[in-house]
């Protein structure tokens, strides 16, 4: 198993960004096989834990897609928000 500290970070400040919400997939990058694929997740700190088993050893994608927190307040007003996507990508031994 391998856990995977996730910490969302103002780029101005370095702080954690709080009550962030996001969703954690974790694919094999042959075969496009979800290992691990959670949604709706929280961020009250700043910090998301994501821990992982992986069955089989080999390169891996990991994708994080998380909502801006000021849009999600716009979000309340009808204003669409902002949705980010960031690719990682590992090899599993």
């Amino acid at each position: 198993m391998q856990s995977f500290v996730i910490s969302f970070l103002d780029p101005k400040t370095n702080l954690e960004v709080k009550n962030i919400d996001y969703s954690f997939k974790v694919t094999y990058s042959s075969s496009k096989m979800a290992i691990k694929d959670v949604k709706n997740q929280k961020t009250p700190a700043g910090i998301g834990v994501q821990i992982v088993k992986f069955p089989i050893s080999g390169p891996i994608n990991i994708s994080i897609r998380m909502r801006d927190p000021i849009n999600s307040i716009k979000l309340r007003m009808g204003i669409s928000i902002i949705t980010i996507t960031i690719y990682l990508s590992f090899q599993i031994m």
